[in-house]
């Protein structure tokens, strides 16, 4: 059996630009080695390719692949997702499509109905792909459908093939939207929907992380992936956690998670690192957890084995994303994590307007966000303040309160718009109050105002953000780049620290 792994084309996002291998793909490519005919596995990440749509099919007629698995986790990436589904359709109509991801298993029935899927990963994709590829292999297709944890077509099973016959109709003539290419929504969702969706029960989470096996780096092309803010080719993020525990009414990751918190092992987040460093010469990370901080005894392990393998010339840099109240709960440790490489922390703040925080079920008194901004500057280390703006309750005037704010008690700051993403609390009170449905959300990055205001409409408030936050993060300096010009004595340590790690790319140069 041959599996063809796709990741659609990513627009960079404008305040965080690079790319990285896709994490689900890294996860799930593991189990799928067992099923897989020897050189059996290729993987295609379209943003890696001059022409998406020339590469893609010819991996589809030259690779002939059984099953054809496409990455689907962010709903910024929607269109892409589908115009990637819909080629693959066109190029290779006998494969086996089946999806993934955060975005398509929260619209798998929009996605299966009108044919772009036969199968959707509903959840955590491991156990649920190697159930389907395990079917597929043994020919059990009638048994694809009773694996747990997916959404499938009730129709893909038929045995008069009607329903192959009518896909190859559908979308032999597809090409992605002229007007924007992968990303147009042109001939996607309004497709009619044709077949019917069935979903089987959800697939138990794996409740220990370390059963798993390690990412599949060795199936990506390493050296073509590249971050600007981390160094360029130095440069990675790396995830060791899924979900958490807080139950903002904006976080999809958290909903999707089931507002749970599961974590690597410290011996296995380090066996990572590891490989990252010694294989790919990675040495300047972004671990991008939702909340790197919540186990303390897994924090304290972490820690004194970076504490020994620092002795041994293993030499990092790293930030770090944690809640306000897990910071100050793990304060006694910032001094050692400093001294093993940490050196930025990213904090969700969002607001410092009391009615925002109340509509966020996230409330951060003023006093705690400035307690973490001194506990930074006392040990050394660089703070990175996530606001989010456009709530119905914002103003003008509170997005002043905010960048004011942050300009004087962090160093830089993340300037996400409001986004209310389907399956979350916000978003059932947006649709409320607004009328908008699913598709009203799609293929935003969060650099766009989508809603409006209570005192400004959509053109308004647009505006207002634009303005305000270029200007502050020029003026001010509060981006990532700043590392090249702030003054400060942080800054000026964390910058030779990260220099000599070899940082470079458009934020610095090589020593």
């Amino acid at each position: 059996m041959k599996i063809l792994f796709v990741d659609p084309p990513h627009k960079p996002w404008e305040f965080f630009p690079g790319i990285m291998p896709s994490p689900g793909l890294l996860a799930v490519i593991p189990p799928a080695r067992e099923f897989a005919a020897p050189g059996g596995i290729k993987v295609l990440d379209l943003s890696l390719e001059i022409d998406p749509v020339k590469s893609l099919a010819a991996a589809c007629k030259n690779f002939a692949p059984d099953i054809i698995a496409i990455s689907g986790a962010k709903s910024a990436f929607a269109y892409e997702t589908l115009n990637s589904a819909a080629l693959c359709r066109k190029y290779s109509p006998g494969s086996i499509i089946i999806g993934g991801g955060n975005f398509l298993s929260s619209y798998a029935s929009e996605v299966i109905s009108r044919g772009y899927f036969d199968f959707i990963a509903a959840g955590e994709g491991e156990r649920v792909f190697s159930g389907l590829l395990s079917a597929a292999k043994e020919n059990r297709i009638s048994d694809m459908a009773g694996v747990r944890g997916i959404a499938y077509c009730k129709e893909f099973a038929a045995p008069d093939g009607g329903r192959r016959k009518k896909l190859k109709t559908l979308f032999a003539g597809f090409a992605p939207g002229k007007s924007g290419g992968f990303n147009c929504a042109e001939g996607l969702f309004d497709r009619e929907e044709i077949f019917e969706t069935a979903f089987t029960a959800p697939m138990p989470q794996i409740e220990n992380l370390d059963e798993l096996q390690i990412p599949a780096f060795e199936y990506f092309d390493m050296d073509l992936y590249t971050l600007p803010p981390l160094g360029g080719t130095v440069g990675f993020v790396v995830s060791f956690s899924r979900g958490c525990v807080k139950k903002c009414s904006f976080c999809a990751d958290s909903a999707f998670w089931g507002h749970k918190w599961r974590g690597f092992g410290a011996k296995r987040c380090l066996e990572i690192l590891k490989i990252l460093y010694n294989a790919y010469g990675r040495r300047i990370f972004y671990f991008g957890d939702s909340d790197f901080w919540q186990d303390r005894s897994r924090n304290i392990e972490f820690l004194e084995l970076l504490e020994y393998e620092k002795k041994r010339d293993f030499e990092i840099s790293f930030w770090i994303q944690s809640s306000a109240s897990n910071i100050l709960a793990n304060a006694d440790l910032l001094k050692r994590y400093r001294a093993c490489g940490l050196y930025q922390i990213m904090c969700g703040f969002e607001s410092v307007s009391g009615s925002v925080q109340k509509s966020f079920k996230k409330m951060i008194s003023m006093d705690t966000m400035k307690a973490v901004s001194a506990l930074m500057k006392k040990n050394g280390v660089l703070l990175m303040g996530m606001m989010m703006w456009g709530d119905r309750s914002d103003t003008i005037e509170t997005l002043r309160e905010n960048l004011d704010f942050m300009v004087k008690h962090c160093d830089v700051i993340g300037p996400n718009t409001m986004l209310a993403h389907y399956g979350t609390q916000y978003f059932e009170e947006c649709s409320a109050r607004l009328g908008i449905d699913k598709f009203d959300v799609l293929q935003n990055d969060q650099c766009e105002i989508i809603f409006p205001t209570e005192t400004l409409d959509v053109k308004q408030a647009a505006s207002v953000y634009r303005d305000l936050v270029l200007k502050t993060l020029i003026s001010k300096k509060k981006f990532i780049g700043n590392y090249l010009s702030a003054g400060n004595v942080r800054t000026k340590a964390v910058m030779a620290e990260l220099l000599n790690r070899g940082f470079s790319g458009r934020y610095g140069v090589r020593r």
